[in-house]
């Protein structure tokens, strides 16, 4: 092989080294993003379930004093 040539298959060697690269990070972004778009939607389902168990939790407290204002005599 000739200078040129040796020349030539470096650069095409390089240029794959490249593009394996940029594909590689291309994909751990592309990954990234749709974790982040599964932790968003859960995280906002546990917010809601987190504020429902709460409003429940308040209703029967309210619920229970009130029973206990009828009922408690002194």
């Amino acid at each position: 092989m000739d200078a040129a040539s040796w020349r030539r298959v470096t650069i095409s060697g390089l240029a794959g080294l490249y593009l394996l690269g940029l594909g590689f990070l291309a994909g751990m972004t592309a990954d990234r993003l749709w974790f982040d778009a599964e932790r968003t939607m859960i995280l906002a389902r546990l917010t809601q379930a987190t504020m429902q168990a709460k409003e429940r939790l308040m209703l029967l407290e309210l619920s229970h004093t009130r029973g206990a204002d009828k009922s408690d005599v002194h």
